[in-house]
């Protein structure tokens, strides 16, 4: 079985239920009350896929989304191989704050190419409570303009939580397969490239 190892983001406004998110993963249980994260909790979990003969060890990152911890944040940004970007579907303005959180993975991870992240509505429990402020249109409308998949989770009833931890990691491998492919091309094409080098040159001692 083949072996990787990736590191994974949440991203998101206070109280949107990150950490909840991660606890339901990691341990299959919900806590019923908000719970501060303090600069950021690292936890790790193996996800299996057995199609493709793939075992990954996550290395989770639930980043704190406290202005007190802004400074600090690009420190655990860096290095990431993909992100989940979360919101409260019982608040809009979360919704609305998802570019800000976007920016900062963007900026900070150092990356070659722009990291793969998914994006994640939470609470979908509250919606039977008429709740709900972010719209499905807002969200079809932002997915129209963005090319990314979408969520729809609740920590308290664990539905597609274990889902959005594997999408994001396909995500990932999709990634590495097309700069691996980019790469072999490359690699193929090294001569004519040494080539084309040699006939500048040429051209620039004329």
């Amino acid at each position: 079985m083949m072996r990787f190892v990736f590191k994974v983001v949440l991203l998101g406004s206070p109280a949107v239920g990150k950490t909840s998110l991660v606890i339901r993963f990691i341990q299959d249980r919900f806590k019923d009350e908000y719970i501060t994260t303090l600069g950021a909790d690292f936890l790790i979990k193996e996800v299996i896929f057995e199609e493709l003969n793939i075992k990954v060890k996550l290395l989770i990152w639930d980043l704190g989304a406290q202005k007190r911890w802004a400074d600090i944040r690009p420190t655990y940004l860096v290095g990431t191989d993909g992100a989940i970007i979360v919101f409260d579907l019982t608040r809009k303005r979360t919704f609305e704050e998802i570019s800000e959180w976007l920016d900062d993975l963007n900026k900070y991870s150092h990356a070659d190419e722009k990291v793969p992240y998914i994006l994640v509505g939470n609470k979908n429990d509250l919606e039977e409570f008429e709740l709900r402020e972010v719209t499905k249109n807002a969200i079809d409308d932002y997915l129209s303009k963005n090319t990314v998949h979408y969520l729809s989770t609740s920590a308290k009833s664990g539905e597609n939580v274990e889902k959005m931890f594997r999408v994001i990691t396909l995500e990932i491998l999709k990634q590495k397969a097309d700069l691996e492919r980019k790469r072999q091309y490359l690699k193929k094409n090294l001569s004519k490239i040494m080539d084309i080098l040699d006939i500048s040159d040429e051209i620039r001692e004329d």
